[in-house]
């Protein structure tokens, strides 16, 4: 799959131009307030999704900057330490970013187990 991605970004110029205007489309995580952005409705009302919210915007920009550079990793993680390294004059912003992700994804992991464990009881 990576070698069908990495010929139409270089047959098609306009298809990393598509790739960002589709992680633009993920809502913030906050409003102009500075305030958390909750679901409106639904299961989840009033709660906030830290997957959509928090976590995508951060695989998203992680993807679309290693298929700009044709590096061909599938962890977020490992995309930013190799983004760091392909521009060192970024590598602050990479890492806090790859910190930030493994810090949401530690959280994301305890809630889940929590909540597990009261429905178990």
């Amino acid at each position: 799959m990576a070698e069908g991605v990495s010929k139409s970004i270089a047959s098609y110029d306009i298809f990393l131009n598509f790739l960002g205007l589709n992680a633009l489309k993920n809502p913030p995580p906050l409003s102009f307030f500075r305030q958390f952005l909750v679901e409106q409705d639904g299961a989840h009302k009033d709660q906030f999704d830290i997957k959509a919210r928090a976590m995508m915007p951060l695989v998203d920009a992680a993807r679309l900057l290693v298929l700009s550079k044709n590096i061909k990793i599938n962890n977020t993680i490992l995309r930013y330490k190799a983004l760091a390294e392909a521009e060192p004059q970024n590598k602050d912003v990479y890492i806090a970013c790859q910190e930030a992700f493994k810090t949401l994804l530690r959280f994301r992991t305890e809630q889940a187990y929590a909540i597990k464990i009261l429905e178990d009881l």
